[in-house]
């Protein structure tokens, strides 16, 4: 991969090899403050809905080396 390749945004490329928070000199100095929002929002959403039921079943991502949710459908009402 070319550093030419860095300096234009192309979201059409193919193929779009997604490498989430980048790695070295590419690395996304938001990174920090996406993981700490991750932590923080699941507490906040949880003390400000009355109820939370699940819509729908969850949907598991495929990939085994990255596990995690691909769907969590909820229903809730604000408190």
């Amino acid at each position: 991969m070319s550093d030419a390749g860095a300096a234009r945004l192309d979201l059409s490329r193919s193929p779009n090899r997604h490498i989430t928070f980048g790695v070295g000199a590419r690395h996304c100095l938001g990174s920090q403050l996406a993981r700490l929002e991750l932590q923080v929002a699941p507490g906040t959403l949880v003390r400000r809905l009355d109820a939370i039921d699940l819509a729908a079943d969850s949907v598991w991502k495929a990939n085994v080396r990255t596990r995690g949710l691909e769907h969590l459908p909820i229903r809730s009402r604000a408190a």
